[in-house]
């Protein structure tokens, strides 16, 4: 599930270091740049069930439902409740393994 994710951040990673102005400016950022790419279950997107594979189009079918219900799991979903408490555990998680302060990119 991640393939992707490791990719986009593979390119970002040699997009910053062959551009000396965006470089510079992580730098100017206090930004230190990591050349080995770390995934967290914690951080995937979203579940959407059933509907999970199929054409784009078909999640339009669970974000009305997200407005009037955050708790819900039509089509199998996983709740935007769910996803908002997954998040938080994760951003918790990493702040206490790296500190509550500076650099997290690494």
């Amino acid at each position: 599930p991640f393939a992707r994710a490791r990719e986009t951040a593979e390119q970002c990673i040699r997009g910053i270091r062959r551009d000396d102005a965006v470089a510079g400016r992580a730098d100017s950022l206090g930004l230190t740049i990591h050349d080995e790419v770390f995934l967290h279950d914690g951080l995937m997107e979203r579940h959407f069930g059933r509907l999970d594979g199929m054409e784009l189009s078909t999640y339009a079918y669970v974000w009305p439902v997200d407005m009037m219900d955050p708790t819900h799991t039509a089509f199998g979903v996983e709740s935007v409740s769910a996803v908002i408490e997954r998040v938080r555990g994760t951003i918790l998680e990493l702040e206490s393994r790296y500190g509550g302060g500076g650099d997290h990119l690494g």
